[in-house]
């Protein structure tokens, strides 16, 4: 299905433009996770296989998903775990930038309700298996100016004590 939309005519055109998949060239990453490679954005490839490797899932990423942002999605609590990496030990612009997130930054950070019990069948329906299982994911959006400082930040962050999952505070002080 094609439609036109013109966008000084549309209120949240912002909105919009952020469900629209944008094609880039990827690569493949060994996901350790599902144990299997998966398509990943060539641009932060680097970045998604370092988290992976330290058990921090993503659900979701793009490159460039608006000019000069990153996007990556995770689920709520390895969501948490990437700020507080970038946030540990340093008080600086990251942190700022990440405390000031949907304010006075160009970081954007959106909390997404996620069923699930939903998934797109093989004609691109979406379907539904047994009562909804609603469970919450992290959207974490930044500059690409900050591309390096977070890739540099991630790889020297060595997992402590990863038990956030069931519930308890997850330990980054490395």
């Amino acid at each position: 299905m094609t439609f036109k939309v013109d966008k000084d005519t549309v209120e949240n055109w912002e909105e919009i433009t952020e469900l629209i998949p944008v094609k880039h060239e990827t690569v493949k990453v060994y996901n350790p996770e599902f144990h299997e490679f998966i398509e990943i954005d060539k641009e932060i490839a680097e970045l998604i296989k370092a988290l992976w490797e330290k058990g921090i899932v993503t659900y979701n990423s793009c490159q460039e998903n608006k000019p000069g942002i990153i996007w990556i999605d995770f689920p709520y609590y390895d969501g948490e775990t990437f700020l507080n990496i970038l946030c540990s030990r340093h008080y600086d612009h990251i942190y700022e930038s990440i405390v000031l997130a949907n304010y006075q930054s160009e970081w954007r950070l959106d909390v997404v309700p996620n069923d699930l019990s939903e998934f797109i069948n093989e004609n691109d329906e979406v379907e539904t298996e047994g009562p909804p299982e609603i469970v919450l994911s992290l959207s974490i959006r930044f500059p690409k100016k900050d591309y390096p400082e977070v890739l540099k930040r991630i790889k020297q962050w060595e997992p402590t004590n990863r038990t956030h999952k069931e519930g308890k505070k997850d330990n980054t002080s490395n």
